[in-house]
């Protein structure tokens, strides 16, 4: 893991805790004024969002590394990454770009498909509904699976995952639905009862590329651990609940 030390998001240690290697859980000293210093040079004071801020600090070259690396199914490396080897500013922005790409995916796929078979195009009333459902669904995936198996290997089988890197993982493993929305966009003008077993066919793979993307970055992880296997028999399961629901939502 990374050397980079900051300061605890959470009280309850969910995200961080003592266990996390490379981490610094204590809190940092502060000024008079509300500003905590280190070596002299002023640093951000207290606040969510100024202990989140060195977790956004990352490159546009170590973002590709990253992402490329995923998508060619390789182990992120983390002297490339740097200082923002631990990072959640990626993590946002899948969220929000896989959410968006598969909306506008479904919205688009609908539309042409009334037009080729000359009927009334519908409006879009209700249809924000589906985007918020969807973006809901990445959400509580990525942030709060990750949350649930940390508590789980901790409390339960009393051995230590890092919460903020499982979130990273996941978040990174949603990155293969934003390039198979053209794939579905297509496949989705084919005769109706092909279309719904290619989509079928599409989101089984998508999930299986998903996990295989988590699974490369968390190996290492997963095998110091003495119940690994029951672990990663979990995260399967509730992979297969998300790319269940991600089919039924939007794709």
């Amino acid at each position: 893991m990374n050397s980079t030390r900051y300061d605890p998001v959470d009280s309850d240690d969910i995200l961080f805790s003592a266990d996390d290697d490379g981490f610094d859980t204590a809190p940092a000293e502060h000024t008079a004024a509300g500003a905590s210093t280190s070596a002299g040079d002023p640093q951000l004071g207290g606040g969510l969002f100024n202990t989140l801020a060195p977790y956004y600090a990352v490159t546009s070259e170590q973002l590709f590394h990253k992402t490329r690396s995923s998508l060619m199914l390789q182990k992120v490396q983390t002297l490339e990454m740097g200082n923002a080897a631990t990072e959640i500013y990626s993590t946002v922005w899948i969220i929000l770009s896989a959410s968006i790409a598969l909306y506008v995916s479904r919205g688009l796929r609908t539309v042409l498909y009334e037009i080729l078979r000359g009927q009334e195009v519908g409006g879009s009333h209700g249809q924000y509904r589906i985007l918020v459902r969807v973006l809901w669904l990445f959400a509580t995936y990525v942030v709060a699976v990750p949350l649930v198996l940390k508590l789980v290997v901790r409390y339960a089988f009393s051995e230590a995952l890092h919460g903020l890197e499982l979130v990273q993982w996941y978040g990174l493993g949603c990155l293969v639905w934003i390039p198979l929305t053209p794939i579905s966009l297509i496949l989705g003008l084919l005769p109706e009862g092909w279309a719904g077993l290619a989509q079928l066919i599409l989101a089984v793979a998508g999930g299986a590329y998903s996990f295989m993307v988590m699974y490369i970055q968390l190996k290492e992880d997963l095998s110091e651990l003495s119940r690994g296997r029951a672990v990663m028999a979990m995260m399967a399961a509730m992979h297969v609940v998300f790319v269940l629901l991600v089919k039924l939502l939007i794709l």
